[in-house]
């Protein structure tokens, strides 16, 4: 081989290495605690559903419940990450 292909392969052997994923032990917990917390935050959830029905007329396409929904994820957010912060090694 020449030194630039061994240089070459040496090196992609190197950066493979370095990108070895984690290797979980534990099952994520995340989805667990942000689905127990979706039914603390059924004012947010009901605020977009009403949004949602206001909007299904819209014919212009300009219309959107972006607001509502972010409003909502916010709400089961902050209610999972002390769950999720807790279980963290």
């Amino acid at each position: 081989l020449s030194r630039s292909v061994a240089r070459a392969r040496s090196i992609g052997w190197a950066a493979k290495s370095a990108r070895m994923p984690f290797e979980y032990t534990e099952e994520d917990q995340k989805p667990k605690f942000e689905e127990e917390c979706k039914s603390h935050c059924t004012k947010e959830w009901a605020a977009y559903k009403a949004c949602a029905e206001r909007i299904k007329s819209d014919t212009t396409g300009q219309a959107h419940c972006s607001g509502q929904y972010f409003d909502f994820w916010h709400c089961v957010d902050h209610c999972a990450a002390p769950k999720i912060f807790t279980t963290l090694k």
